[in-house]
């Protein structure tokens, strides 16, 4: 089967693990964040008024102060050295790429 494109777009702009098992690891906890995405964006789009809306909405930089994690995750990332934003390996949430990507289309 193999990465979808959007993970392996993504891992492009992540810095490259030192083992395969990060690797593998980041790979998971990216795609698991873009379908998490996705569903966050597809309730919110069926909640959401006009039907003149556009189909795809705009990627939201996350903002400040507002979590969806659990304390039981939060936990895991924190004891984990994982980025509190995106779960991936490498980085800490000042640093995290996604966070930088959604930055920049501001």
């Amino acid at each position: 089967m193999g990465l979808s494109d959007s993970v392996r777009d993504l891992l492009l702009c992540l810095p490259s693990p030192p083992s395969l098992d990060l690797a593998i690891q980041k790979a998971i906890n990216t795609d698991r964040r873009i379908r998490e995405r996705r569903l966050e964006r597809a309730s919110r789009s069926v909640s959401s008024t006009p039907s003149s809306r556009p189909c795809k909405p705009a990627e939201e930089p996350m903002e400040l102060g507002s979590s969806n994690l659990t304390p039981t995750e939060r936990a895991h990332r924190q004891n984990d050295r994982l980025c509190l934003y995106c779960g991936g390996v490498g980085h800490r949430l000042k640093k995290c790429p996604l966070l930088l990507l959604g930055n920049d289309k501001a």
